[in-house]
Protein backbone atom coordinates (compact mmCIF):
# COMPACT_ATOMS: atom_id res chain seq x y z
CA UNK A 1 0.00 0.00 0.00
CA UNK A 2 1.72 3.27 -1.35
CA UNK A 3 1.64 6.48 1.18
CA UNK A 4 -0.50 8.64 -0.98
CA UNK A 5 -3.35 5.67 -0.24
CA UNK A 6 -2.29 5.48 3.39
CA UNK A 7 -3.15 9.31 3.93
CA UNK A 8 -6.34 9.38 2.11
CA UNK A 9 -7.61 6.29 3.69
CA UNK A 10 -6.58 7.78 7.56
CA UNK A 11 -8.07 10.95 6.79
CA UNK A 12 -10.97 9.42 5.86
CA UNK A 13 -11.24 7.07 8.67
CA UNK A 14 -10.75 10.24 10.80
CA UNK A 15 -13.70 11.99 8.73
CA UNK A 16 -15.97 8.94 9.76
CA UNK A 17 -15.15 9.39 13.48
CA UNK A 18 -15.57 13.13 13.99
CA UNK A 19 -19.13 11.88 11.72
CA UNK A 20 -19.84 9.54 14.75
CA UNK A 21 -18.90 12.08 17.60
CA UNK A 22 -20.86 14.81 16.14
CA UNK A 23 -23.99 12.98 15.68
CA UNK A 24 -24.20 12.16 19.20
CA UNK A 25 -27.41 13.27 20.68
CA UNK A 26 -29.26 13.84 24.11
CA UNK A 27 -27.08 13.53 27.20
CA UNK A 28 -24.06 12.44 25.35
CA UNK A 29 -23.99 15.23 23.02
CA UNK A 30 -20.54 16.56 22.02
CA UNK A 31 -18.45 18.58 24.36
CA UNK A 32 -17.15 22.30 23.35
CA UNK A 33 -13.93 20.82 23.47
CA UNK A 34 -14.82 18.55 20.84
CA UNK A 35 -16.44 20.83 18.31
CA UNK A 36 -13.31 23.26 18.75
CA UNK A 37 -11.49 20.49 18.22
CA UNK A 38 -13.60 19.38 15.00
CA UNK A 39 -13.32 22.61 13.56
CA UNK A 40 -9.41 22.71 14.37
CA UNK A 41 -9.02 19.61 12.46
CA UNK A 42 -11.81 21.01 9.45
CA UNK A 43 -9.50 23.81 8.82
CA UNK A 44 -5.97 22.08 8.40
CA UNK A 45 -6.47 20.46 4.96
CA UNK A 46 -9.08 21.39 2.11
CA UNK A 47 -8.99 17.55 2.13
CA UNK A 48 -9.96 17.41 5.51
CA UNK A 49 -13.15 19.62 4.14
CA UNK A 50 -13.72 17.33 1.10
CA UNK A 51 -13.79 13.78 3.21
CA UNK A 52 -16.02 15.57 5.68
CA UNK A 53 -18.54 16.79 3.05
CA UNK A 54 -18.16 13.11 0.95
CA UNK A 55 -19.33 11.42 4.30
CA UNK A 56 -21.92 13.98 4.63
CA UNK A 57 -23.38 13.60 0.68
CA UNK A 58 -23.30 10.33 1.24
CA UNK A 59 -25.31 10.07 4.30
CA UNK A 60 -28.24 12.55 2.53
CA UNK A 61 -28.38 10.29 -0.21
CA UNK A 62 -28.93 7.32 1.05
CA UNK A 63 -30.86 7.80 3.57
CA UNK A 64 -33.50 5.69 4.50
CA UNK A 65 -31.88 3.43 1.67
CA UNK A 66 -32.02 -0.45 2.69
CA UNK A 67 -33.08 0.44 6.11
CA UNK A 68 -33.86 -3.71 6.88
CA UNK A 69 -30.02 -4.35 5.90
CA UNK A 70 -30.83 -6.58 2.41
CA UNK A 71 -28.39 -5.47 0.47
CA UNK A 72 -24.93 -6.93 0.35
CA UNK A 73 -22.67 -3.69 0.09
CA UNK A 74 -19.52 -5.47 0.43
CA UNK A 75 -20.69 -7.73 -2.88
CA UNK A 76 -21.77 -4.81 -4.59
CA UNK A 77 -18.40 -2.93 -3.75
CA UNK A 78 -16.63 -6.32 -5.13
CA UNK A 79 -18.65 -6.26 -8.55
CA UNK A 80 -18.44 -2.58 -9.06
CA UNK A 81 -14.38 -2.00 -8.17
CA UNK A 82 -13.55 -3.09 -11.50
CA UNK A 83 -16.11 -0.72 -13.76
CA UNK A 84 -15.49 2.38 -11.46
CA UNK A 85 -13.03 5.09 -12.66
CA UNK A 86 -12.28 8.12 -11.13
CA UNK A 87 -12.92 11.50 -13.24
CA UNK A 88 -10.16 14.17 -12.64
CA UNK A 89 -10.81 17.52 -11.70
CA UNK A 90 -11.35 19.45 -15.02
CA UNK A 91 -11.90 16.19 -16.95
CA UNK A 92 -14.57 15.83 -19.02
CA UNK A 93 -16.96 13.00 -19.21
CA UNK A 94 -16.28 11.05 -22.63
CA UNK A 95 -18.83 7.86 -22.90
CA UNK A 96 -16.48 5.98 -25.27
CA UNK A 97 -12.85 6.65 -23.24
CA UNK A 98 -14.94 5.77 -20.31
CA UNK A 99 -16.10 2.39 -22.04
CA UNK A 100 -12.98 1.45 -23.29
CA UNK A 101 -11.51 1.78 -19.86
CA UNK A 102 -13.58 -0.82 -18.73
CA UNK A 103 -11.59 -2.98 -21.13
CA UNK A 104 -8.19 -2.32 -19.05
CA UNK A 105 -6.11 -5.33 -18.18
CA UNK A 106 -6.56 -6.12 -14.20
CA UNK A 107 -2.91 -5.29 -13.21
CA UNK A 108 -3.81 -1.55 -14.68
CA UNK A 109 -7.62 -1.72 -13.18
CA UNK A 110 -6.03 -2.47 -9.59
CA UNK A 111 -3.25 0.56 -9.60
CA UNK A 112 -6.18 3.18 -11.02
CA UNK A 113 -8.86 2.08 -9.16
CA UNK A 114 -8.24 1.40 -5.23
CA UNK A 115 -12.24 2.34 -3.89
CA UNK A 116 -15.54 4.05 -5.02
CA UNK A 117 -14.88 7.97 -5.37
CA UNK A 118 -16.83 10.90 -5.54
CA UNK A 119 -14.71 13.87 -6.94
CA UNK A 120 -16.18 17.40 -6.76
CA UNK A 121 -15.50 20.08 -9.10
CA UNK A 122 -12.84 22.83 -7.25
CA UNK A 123 -15.62 25.23 -7.54
CA UNK A 124 -18.34 23.81 -6.16
CA UNK A 125 -16.14 21.91 -3.13
CA UNK A 126 -15.15 25.41 -2.42
CA UNK A 127 -18.15 26.33 -1.76
CA UNK A 128 -19.61 23.32 0.08
CA UNK A 129 -16.01 24.08 2.55
CA UNK A 130 -17.68 27.31 3.98
CA UNK A 131 -21.46 25.74 4.00
CA UNK A 132 -19.73 22.82 5.75
CA UNK A 133 -18.48 25.19 7.96
CA UNK A 134 -21.29 27.39 9.12
CA UNK A 135 -23.79 24.38 9.28
CA UNK A 136 -21.38 22.41 11.73
CA UNK A 137 -21.06 25.51 13.98
CA UNK A 138 -25.28 26.20 13.97
CA UNK A 139 -25.22 22.25 14.41
CA UNK A 140 -23.12 21.98 17.01
CA UNK A 141 -25.68 24.09 18.76
CA UNK A 142 -25.83 27.92 20.42
CA UNK A 143 -25.98 28.45 24.34
CA UNK A 144 -28.56 31.04 25.85
CA UNK A 145 -28.30 32.47 29.29
CA UNK A 146 -29.67 35.34 31.72
CA UNK A 147 -27.74 37.23 34.68
CA UNK A 148 -29.16 37.30 38.06
CA UNK A 149 -32.46 39.70 37.45
CA UNK A 150 -32.60 39.17 33.79
CA UNK A 151 -35.52 37.95 31.26
CA UNK A 152 -34.91 37.11 27.89
CA UNK A 153 -36.71 35.86 24.67
CA UNK A 154 -34.68 33.92 22.45
CA UNK A 155 -36.30 32.51 18.81
CA UNK A 156 -35.04 29.82 17.37
CA UNK A 157 -34.45 28.49 13.89
CA UNK A 158 -37.98 26.29 13.44
CA UNK A 159 -39.82 29.53 15.02
CA UNK A 160 -40.09 28.37 18.04
CA UNK A 161 -39.14 30.61 21.26
CA UNK A 162 -37.72 30.33 24.57
CA UNK A 163 -38.03 32.40 27.73
CA UNK A 164 -35.57 32.23 30.06
CA UNK A 165 -36.11 33.01 33.43
CA UNK A 166 -33.23 35.15 35.83
CA UNK A 167 -29.97 33.27 36.11
CA UNK A 168 -31.61 30.42 33.94
CA UNK A 169 -28.88 29.09 30.68
CA UNK A 170 -30.30 26.50 27.87
CA UNK A 171 -28.05 24.38 25.31
CA UNK A 172 -29.90 24.50 21.95
CA UNK A 173 -29.28 21.62 19.66
CA UNK A 174 -31.27 21.00 15.93
CA UNK A 175 -30.35 18.25 13.58
CA UNK A 176 -32.68 17.15 10.88
CA UNK A 177 -34.14 14.42 13.28
CA UNK A 178 -34.49 15.99 16.26
CA UNK A 179 -34.92 19.67 18.41
CA UNK A 180 -33.30 19.44 21.33
CA UNK A 181 -32.67 21.99 24.39
CA UNK A 182 -30.84 21.07 27.59
CA UNK A 183 -31.91 23.28 30.77
CA UNK A 184 -28.77 23.40 32.52
CA UNK A 185 -29.92 25.36 35.16
CA UNK A 186 -33.25 27.81 36.27
CA UNK A 187 -36.44 28.15 34.42
CA UNK A 188 -37.65 28.56 30.95
CA UNK A 189 -41.15 28.82 28.80
CA UNK A 190 -40.98 26.84 25.97
CA UNK A 191 -43.48 28.03 22.93
CA UNK A 192 -43.07 24.89 20.29
CA UNK A 193 -43.74 25.06 16.83
CA UNK A 194 -45.25 21.28 15.56
CA UNK A 195 -43.07 19.65 13.55
CA UNK A 196 -44.43 15.80 13.02
CA UNK A 197 -40.72 14.97 11.60
CA UNK A 198 -38.73 16.25 14.49
CA UNK A 199 -39.70 16.07 17.89
CA UNK A 200 -39.37 18.68 20.90
CA UNK A 201 -37.08 17.22 23.90
CA UNK A 202 -35.75 19.76 26.66
CA UNK A 203 -33.75 17.36 29.02
CA UNK A 204 -33.41 18.72 32.54
CA UNK A 205 -31.17 16.16 34.65
CA UNK A 206 -32.85 13.15 34.64
CA UNK A 207 -35.83 14.14 33.46
CA UNK A 208 -36.96 14.50 29.54
CA UNK A 209 -40.35 16.46 28.13
CA UNK A 210 -41.16 15.90 24.53
CA UNK A 211 -43.77 18.30 23.60
CA UNK A 212 -46.25 18.64 20.53
CA UNK A 213 -46.94 21.67 19.76
CA UNK A 214 -47.23 23.60 23.13
CA UNK A 215 -46.22 26.11 25.19
CA UNK A 216 -44.85 24.72 28.71
CA UNK A 217 -42.23 25.78 31.51
CA UNK A 218 -39.52 23.56 33.25
CA UNK A 219 -38.27 25.02 36.42
CA UNK A 220 -34.80 23.13 37.46
CA UNK A 221 -35.03 22.87 41.78
CA UNK A 222 -32.04 21.98 43.87
CA UNK A 223 -34.68 19.18 44.90
CA UNK A 224 -36.04 18.66 41.70
CA UNK A 225 -37.88 19.71 38.45
CA UNK A 226 -41.21 21.25 37.96
CA UNK A 227 -43.05 21.23 34.46
CA UNK A 228 -46.09 23.39 34.22
CA UNK A 229 -48.40 22.72 30.70
CA UNK A 230 -49.99 26.00 29.60
CA UNK A 231 -51.42 24.53 26.32
CA UNK A 232 -51.16 21.21 24.38
CA UNK A 233 -49.57 18.49 26.16
CA UNK A 234 -46.45 17.02 26.93
CA UNK A 235 -44.63 13.81 28.21
CA UNK A 236 -42.16 13.41 30.59
CA UNK A 237 -40.12 10.44 31.42
CA UNK A 238 -36.79 9.42 32.67
CA UNK A 239 -33.21 9.63 30.54
CA UNK A 240 -32.17 6.36 30.43
CA UNK A 241 -35.24 5.82 27.77
CA UNK A 242 -33.18 8.31 25.62
CA UNK A 243 -34.41 8.57 21.77
CA UNK A 244 -35.44 4.79 21.53
CA UNK A 245 -38.92 4.91 23.09
CA UNK A 246 -40.99 3.03 20.45
CA UNK A 247 -43.77 5.58 18.71
CA UNK A 248 -46.26 2.86 20.29
CA UNK A 249 -44.94 2.91 23.57
CA UNK A 250 -44.99 6.83 23.60
CA UNK A 251 -49.05 6.33 22.27
CA UNK A 252 -49.93 4.07 24.89
CA UNK A 253 -48.29 4.79 28.30
CA UNK A 254 -50.19 8.38 29.53
CA UNK A 255 -48.35 7.72 32.68
CA UNK A 256 -46.28 10.52 31.85
CA UNK A 257 -48.48 12.75 29.88
CA UNK A 258 -49.26 16.03 31.24
CA UNK A 259 -51.79 18.20 29.60
CA UNK A 260 -53.11 21.94 29.42
CA UNK A 261 -53.19 22.96 32.89
CA UNK A 262 -51.66 20.36 34.80
CA UNK A 263 -47.97 20.33 36.14
CA UNK A 264 -45.82 17.90 37.87
CA UNK A 265 -42.98 17.51 40.05
CA UNK A 266 -40.54 15.21 39.25
CA UNK A 267 -37.75 14.03 41.54
CA UNK A 268 -34.17 14.12 41.08
CA UNK A 269 -34.50 10.84 39.22
CA UNK A 270 -37.18 12.21 37.04
CA UNK A 271 -40.20 10.14 38.27
CA UNK A 272 -42.88 12.44 38.98
CA UNK A 273 -43.81 12.71 42.76
CA UNK A 274 -47.28 14.93 42.16
CA UNK A 275 -49.66 16.30 39.83
CA UNK A 276 -51.70 19.12 40.62
CA UNK A 277 -53.15 21.99 38.74
CA UNK A 278 -51.62 25.00 37.99
CA UNK A 279 -54.51 27.48 37.62
CA UNK A 280 -53.94 28.82 41.23
CA UNK A 281 -50.35 28.54 41.04
CA UNK A 282 -49.72 30.64 37.34
CA UNK A 283 -46.80 28.95 36.10
CA UNK A 284 -45.79 31.98 34.62
CA UNK A 285 -45.76 34.86 36.89
CA UNK A 286 -42.20 35.18 37.12
CA UNK A 287 -42.65 37.01 33.82
CA UNK A 288 -44.60 39.58 36.20
CA UNK A 289 -41.12 39.10 38.53
CA UNK A 290 -43.49 37.69 41.44
CA UNK A 291 -43.03 33.81 42.96
CA UNK A 292 -45.87 31.48 43.85
CA UNK A 293 -45.08 29.24 46.31
CA UNK A 294 -47.55 26.26 47.12
CA UNK A 295 -46.33 23.16 49.45
CA UNK A 296 -42.33 23.97 48.41
CA UNK A 297 -39.57 22.84 50.09
CA UNK A 298 -37.39 25.49 51.75
CA UNK A 299 -34.38 24.76 50.08
CA UNK A 300 -36.51 25.18 46.28
CA UNK A 301 -37.94 28.79 47.53
CA UNK A 302 -34.76 30.22 48.69
CA UNK A 303 -32.77 29.02 45.58
CA UNK A 304 -35.62 30.52 43.85
CA UNK A 305 -34.83 34.14 45.79
CA UNK A 306 -31.60 33.75 44.75
CA UNK A 307 -31.71 33.73 41.20
CA UNK A 308 -33.37 37.17 41.26
CA UNK A 309 -30.55 39.35 43.51
CA UNK A 310 -27.22 39.40 43.82
CA UNK A 311 -26.88 41.61 47.48
CA UNK A 312 -28.72 39.13 49.57
CA UNK A 313 -28.68 35.39 49.05
CA UNK A 314 -30.47 33.06 51.33
CA UNK A 315 -28.47 29.90 52.80
CA UNK A 316 -30.86 27.21 53.95
CA UNK A 317 -28.66 24.70 56.23
CA UNK A 318 -29.39 21.08 57.42
CA UNK A 319 -31.88 18.47 55.71
CA UNK A 320 -35.01 19.39 58.30
CA UNK A 321 -34.42 23.13 57.43
CA UNK A 322 -33.86 22.40 53.86
CA UNK A 323 -37.49 20.13 53.59
CA UNK A 324 -39.58 22.13 55.37
CA UNK A 325 -42.82 23.20 53.21
CA UNK A 326 -44.33 26.83 52.39
CA UNK A 327 -46.70 28.48 50.46
CA UNK A 328 -47.28 32.27 49.25
CA UNK A 329 -46.88 34.80 46.85
CA UNK A 330 -44.00 37.10 46.77
CA UNK A 331 -42.00 39.82 45.28
CA UNK A 332 -38.80 38.36 43.66
CA UNK A 333 -37.21 41.46 43.80
CA UNK A 334 -37.49 41.61 47.58
CA UNK A 335 -35.79 38.76 49.55
CA UNK A 336 -36.46 40.09 52.92
CA UNK A 337 -39.97 39.28 52.61
CA UNK A 338 -39.45 35.78 52.71
CA UNK A 339 -37.07 36.17 55.56
CA UNK A 340 -39.40 37.89 57.38
CA UNK A 341 -41.87 35.49 56.90
CA UNK A 342 -39.99 32.56 57.90
CA UNK A 343 -38.80 34.33 61.12
CA UNK A 344 -42.23 33.41 62.48
CA UNK A 345 -41.40 29.88 62.57
CA UNK A 346 -40.61 28.58 65.83
CA UNK A 347 -38.64 25.90 64.84
CA UNK A 348 -35.89 28.08 62.84
CA UNK A 349 -33.32 30.22 62.86
CA UNK A 350 -32.41 33.21 60.93
CA UNK A 351 -28.66 34.38 61.24
CA UNK A 352 -27.66 37.21 58.98
CA UNK A 353 -24.57 37.38 58.01
CA UNK A 354 -22.56 40.19 55.59
CA UNK A 355 -24.34 39.56 51.78
CA UNK A 356 -26.59 36.75 52.83
CA UNK A 357 -28.73 34.97 55.27
CA UNK A 358 -28.75 31.39 56.82
CA UNK A 359 -31.70 29.49 58.10
CA UNK A 360 -31.31 26.65 59.83
CA UNK A 361 -33.70 24.64 62.53
CA UNK A 362 -32.98 25.46 66.17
Amino acid sequence: MNKHYEDELRIAERAAEWHGVLGRTGPHRPREQEYAEFMAWLTESPKHIREFLLLQAWEIETQGVDSQREISVDEIVRKLSANVVSLKQGERHDPKTTAASLDLPSSSRENRVTRIRWRWVAGLAAALAVAAVLSWQLYQGRTYSTAIGELRTVELADGSKIELNTASQVHVNFTNQLREVQLVQGEALFKVQHDTHRPFRVYAGASVIQAVGTQFTVDRRPLGTIVAVIEGKVRVYTSPLEHSLPTSVVAEDTRGILIAGEQARLDPRGQIQKREPIADTNATVWRQRRLVFRDDALADIAAEFNRYNRKLQIVVEGETARNKRYGGIFDADDPESIVRFIVQDGDLSVIREKGRTVIRSR
